[in-house]
């Protein structure tokens, strides 16, 4: 009869979504390839935040305002300095990392 459904023994059985068992091993082997791309993204991130928090403190030692406008020279805000100047004596500088 032409229209039992296909047996198991047939090899162009599909699963409940209509892949083939050759599809379905496509798909995992792609997912582990991503989920292998995803781990090694994460580390590299992971290793870069490490190397930032090694290199810089979350929050510098005190510095002048003179060290710290040499530090900002040529920047667009670098004119702020002069009123800041008249506030202040001393600044500290908090990580740029996303975590302030």
């Amino acid at each position: 009869n032409m229209s039992e459904a296909p047996t198991s023994t047939q090899p162009d059985k599909k699963d409940d979504l209509g892949l083939t068992p050759e599809e379905i091993e496509e798909n995992k082997k792609a997912q582990q390839e991503l989920e292998a791309h995803n781990e090694a993204v994460t580390k590299q991130m992971e290793d870069l935040k490490n190397a930032v928090r090694k290199d810089m403190p979350f929050v510098s030692k005190y510095l002048t305002l003179d060290e710290y406008k040499l530090k900002w020279e040529g920047n667009k805000f670098y004119d702020s300095f002069d009123s800041i100047m008249t506030k202040f004596s001393k600044v500290r500088e908090l990580r740029r990392d996303g975590n302030c």
